[in-house]
């Protein structure tokens, strides 16, 4: 399973139930709700797409196979966005 990590340095803002990233560099503005932002989070300190599936699964008592559907769907997108890569 890839690993993954922030490309650069975005500003965040926290917002109600989620985040929103802006790159500078970019003028690019990305938002994340609740569940994308606990997924960024985590990327951010470089935990492992295993841990970052298994705390899903715990934090929203989902099933393991939903936990990494979710996992995978956003990180996919992030990548494809250009927010982070694979290390």
């Amino acid at each position: 399973m890839p690993e993954y990590k922030v490309n650069k340095e975005l500003i965040v803002e926290h917002i109600e139930n989620g985040i929103t990233l802006f790159d500078p560099d970019e003028s690019y503005i990305f938002s994340l709700n609740e569940t994308g932002a606990y997924i960024f989070s985590k990327v951010k300190t470089n935990t492992p797409v295993i841990k970052i599936v298994k705390a899903f699964e715990k934090k929203y008592s989902i099933s393991n196979a939903k936990a990494k559907k979710d996992v995978d769907s956003l990180l996919a997108r992030l990548v494809k966005n250009k927010i982070i890569s694979y290390v």
